[in-house]
């Protein structure tokens, strides 16, 4: 585990004095756990993907190759880094195998969550050639049972409301794919 950073960061306190946030959105900003220094965070320029919200990339962390989603800075505003904050108290708090693991977040600067990195997607294996029915078994299992927990997290169920090939990320076994 990380050391929490003691008293609130610029971009805490910013959403904190936003009056359109009500009180339970500004508990999810103060609940995030593991906040992490920026400057033991190293961009590497590898562009992992791209979507509305912002773009996940390649970086180094105390050693460990790790994706980071980071927020365009076009679109910082109150409510959407209280949006951020809410995915970065989420991500804090599940673990399940088919599940990113997440790694640690900053609200220094532009808000980075990090999580484990993955080699592949769905989409992009689909896209090279395909894969195996028992692949795409396994695959939909391990969907399933994300999902699964997910809609069961207590005591808010949460959904994803995102699924896509894209978003399906891929490691290779031993025994074939396994999907978070």
């Amino acid at each position: 585990k990380f050391k929490k950073q003691q008293g609130l960061t610029s971009l805490q306190l910013s959403v904190l004095q936003s009056k359109s946030l009500t009180e339970s959105s500004q508990e999810f900003v103060q609940e995030i756990l593991e906040l992490v220094n920026i400057r033991e965070i190293t961009m590497t320029g590898v562009v992992l993907g791209k979507g509305g919200w912002g773009e996940v990339k390649v970086a180094d962390f105390c050693g460990l190759k790790v994706a980071a989603k980071c927020l365009y800075e076009i679109i910082i505003s109150p409510h959407n880094i209280m949006k951020f904050s809410r995915e970065m108290n989420i991500a804090s708090k599940i673990c399940h195998p088919n599940l990113l693991q997440f790694i640690g977040a900053t609200t220094e600067g532009n808000p980075i969550i990090l999580t484990e990195l993955m080699p592949t997607s769905l989409r992009k294996e689909l896209e090279t050639g395909g894969l195996a029915y028992h692949a795409v078994l396994n695959i939909s299992l391990d969907i399933a049972c994300a999902l699964n927990y997910l809609h069961l997290f207590k005591p808010h169920p949460i959904l994803h409301r995102d699924i896509s090939s894209a978003n399906v990320l891929l490691q290779g076994t031993g025994f074939g794919w396994r999907a978070k």
